[in-house]
């Protein structure tokens, strides 16, 4: 049989580990929607993280990936993989990431003639504003 001391013991101790729970609950109110956020938020794709505002707008690394002679294709699927919006001539494209703490905005201009880019496409931030 147990006896009653041994329920103390454990209820008291069980009180205590709810109490810090709650107290930890109330603490981190405040930063629970800002963590929420960040958990949340998108990075750039891979080929536009060269970008580094204020220094450096236009990304070399998209230019290099998508230079003068790839197929057009290529370059239209990426920008779908990456749910970028295609303007209506089809040769302009952009997307933004919402998140925090920075808002950033992409722009993508090609051209091409018979299929193949006839210069290396441009990827550059449009946009950028910080909490």
């Amino acid at each position: 049989m147990v006896s009653r001391k041994v329920f103390t013991r454990i209820g008291g101790g069980l009180g205590i580990v709810v109490a810090a729970l709650i107290a930890l609950a109330f603490l981190t109110w405040p930063a629970l929607p800002m963590g929420i956020a960040v958990s949340n938020s998108q990075p750039a794709p891979e080929l536009l993280r060269d970008i580094q505002w204020p220094n450096t707008l236009q990304s070399a690394q998209f230019a290099q990936r998508f230079a003068t002679g790839t197929d057009e294709i290529l370059l239209v699927e990426w920008l779908e993989d990456e749910e970028f919006v295609l303007g209506g001539a089809a040769t302009i494209a952009e997307r933004s990431y919402e998140s925090i703490p920075c808002l950033r905005s992409y722009r993508v201009i090609w051209s091409s003639e018979n299929g193949k880019l006839t210069e290396p496409a441009v990827g550059m931030l449009t946009n950028y504003a910080c909490l």
